[in-house]
């Protein structure tokens, strides 16, 4: 199941086969319908979960990336603050007021984050996935998604079942909950303690301070601006420095600077299925796994050129990095010191 995840994320990236020309046993575009059968059977069927929700969400992510309160894959309040920039008032003005509900689950969850960070991505994270997936799937009419994950349900519950004691049954299914829960604490290594940025910023129009200074993780060297496209962002504009002037961000800068790798070893390919190449996939989200590691040189260059950081790190160096960015979220969540709709 924890593999087929990944098979199911490169085929619903269509990063599996080519894009196939022409017709194949009276198939047309068969290599795009193979990616998406591949990515819907794998997604669905064996990891049950709706692969038009994560199609829909994930497409969002990969534009959009850690945008904080619209990002739909980095929203996690109340129950952790992620980003300063959530609170602020020009991200509330765009997207809303977070409910009284939420605002008081927030006072409660935020100050004890760095306790339930891994315990909730673990053991949590994966039942909230079929929740919200089922529910996506009924709201939406997805009537293949339904089937696809009755026919998950039908196949796990009958393993489960299988297996004669009780015991063995809740052993079975917490350990499972809990390697797979390895996929979340993942994805959120490659997008936690980076920096981020609002609609606004994105399209140089300002620039939202945190409050907190410069982080570990923050851009600090100014970036080289210039007529020449080729020496700005990917569209020619102007992208942003840390020179006081709000400047437009391209597609490129928001990558580079929204994304960390995990360093590679023995065991991340397992486990994190290629994706600790993370910011090579988000620069080119169709090229198939095998061929992240051999761009990642030329990748670095490009960083080396323009003047980004290359954000690297080990499992348990980025970590660390993340709670020392949640130990500090928290302290400035209590004394206020942003302009908060809280």
């Amino acid at each position: 199941m924890h593999q087929a995840a990944f098979i199911g994320h490169d085929g619903l990236h269509r990063g599996i086969t080519v894009k196939g020309a022409g017709k194949l046993f009276g198939i047309r575009d068969w290599g795009w319908k193979i990616n998406k059968f591949l990515g819907v059977f794998c997604s669905s069927c064996i990891f049950g979960i709706s692969s038009s929700m994560w199609t829909e969400e994930h497409s969002l992510h990969h534009s959009i990336t850690r945008r904080p309160r619209e990002d739909p894959q980095f929203i996690y309040l109340p129950i952790w603050l992620i980003s300063l920039k959530e609170l602020h008032k020009s991200v509330t003005e765009r997207v809303g007021a977070l409910a009284s509900l939420e605002k008081y689950f927030m006072k409660i969850l935020v100050p004890l984050q760095i306790y339930t960070f891994v315990p909730v991505a673990v053991l949590i994270g994966r039942t909230n996935l079929h929740i919200i997936s089922a529910c996506y799937a009924i709201k939406n009419f997805k009537v293949h998604d339904l089937l696809c994950q009755f026919l998950y349900w039908l196949w796990f519950v009958k393993v489960i079942l299988a297996i004669p004691l009780l015991r063995h049954r809740v052993w079975f299914v917490f350990i499972n909950h809990c390697v797979i829960g390895v996929l979340h604490i993942q994805l959120v290594l490659n997008h936690f303690a980076v920096e981020c940025f609002t609609a606004e910023e994105e399209e140089g129009k300002t620039i939202t301070r945190d409050g907190r200074g410069v982080m570990p993780w923050d851009h600090q060297q100014p970036h080289p601006t210039s007529t020449d496209p080729s020496k700005n962002g990917d569209d020619g504009r102007k992208i942003s420095g840390d020179d006081g002037e709000a400047k437009s961000i391209g597609f490129v800068d928001l990558q580079i600077r929204t994304t960390r790798n995990i360093e590679d070893t023995w065991y991340n390919g397992w486990f994190q299925g290629g994706l600790q190449y993370q910011l090579e996939h988000h620069l080119f989200p169709m090229l198939p796994r095998h061929n992240l590691a051999v761009i990642q040189n030329r990748v670095r260059e490009l960083c080396e050129q323009h003047g980004f950081e290359y954000k690297i790190g080990g499992v348990f160096e980025t970590l660390a990095l993340i709670q020392q960015d949640f130990q500090s979220n928290i302290a400035f969540f209590k004394t206020m010191l942003v302009p908060m709709d809280i």
